[in-house]
């Protein structure tokens, strides 16, 4: 049945009290959707439906949804069925969702991606704990106030150019501080001070 009959075939039922009672809920099968309204099988034929705000998921077409008329308006309360248990399932949350939680919230799952123009994370601690992380990035800011970190073993490979800007930089190092270079400038506008037991040059 083509999209064009499936309109003609809803249009032509509009008196939907006469086959379903009000408040009456029942499994219908969806067929398309179009234009936001979903065109679902039913006892009494293709009738068109609306998603309700309580159905998060997102029917596709062969789904078994719970219909439900409401002044001779239908909505899809909720998918009973997944034609495809395979497929990916889209949760669709209407626009300006905020999801709370007053005490935790916890997500489980062997592989999770966000994807987002703009992604803002906000809050008075973060902690992370991974095994390895990996960041790609064109272009990669820190604004920090303060910052301590702690490394058991780090190992810095920078391909090109690094520059660093500071007002003042102190190193304190237990044991072995080297610095290899094929060629190496020090240069101080006012004082460059070496202080130790044995200093060696050559």
């Amino acid at each position: 049945m083509s999209i064009t009959n499936i309109k003609f075939d809803v249009l032509n039922n509009t008196n939907l009290s006469a086959n379903y009672a009000n408040n009456y809920m029942f499994a219908a099968k969806v067929q398309t959707c179009l234009d936001g309204f979903y065109f679902v099988h039913t006892n009494n034929g293709i009738l068109k439906a609306q998603r309700a705000s309580s159905c998060l998921l997102k029917p596709a077409a062969n789904d078994i949804v719970l219909a439900a008329l409401v002044d001779e308006n239908l909505w899809i309360i909720s998918i009973l069925q997944s034609a495809d248990e395979n497929k990916n399932t889209l949760l669709e949350l209407p626009k300006n969702t905020t999801i709370t939680n007053n005490e935790s919230l916890n997500l489980q799952s062997p592989k999770i991606t966000l994807q987002s123009y703009l992604l803002n994370l906000q809050g008075s601690f973060l902690f992370k704990q991974f095994d390895k992380i990996f960041t790609f990035a064109n272009t990669f800011k820190e604004h920090i106030i303060n910052k301590f970190s702690q490394y058991i073993k780090s190992k810095k490979v920078i391909a090109d150019l690094e520059q660093k800007q500071v007002g003042r930089s102190k190193i304190n190092v237990e044991n072995n501080y080297r610095l290899r270079s094929k060629t190496a400038d020090f240069h101080a506008q006012e004082i460059l001070d070496f202080d130790a037991e044995h200093i060696k040059l050559g």
